[in-house]
């Protein structure tokens, strides 16, 4: 599960770059808009990400199996 977030992450940093590039150089909405939509996956799979791991830390504290 660690290896994929990360590369995830890594995946969506890589984009985040190359749009920040462009939108220095002047407004664009479509880059916006992908922008947005990239944050909103982003913080989706981190919410995932936080959930699991609590999930497992629970599991690991009260050791039900």
């Amino acid at each position: 599960m660690a290896d994929f977030c990360s590369a995830v992450d890594s995946w969506i940093m890589r984009l985040w770059t190359v749009r920040f590039r462009r939108l220095a150089e002047g407004p664009n909405p479509a880059e916006e808009a992908a922008l947005e939509r990239e944050f909103m996956y982003g913080r989706m799979m981190a919410y995932v990400y936080w959930i699991t791991i609590s999930g497992i830390c629970f599991l690991g504290t009260v050791k039900p199996f």
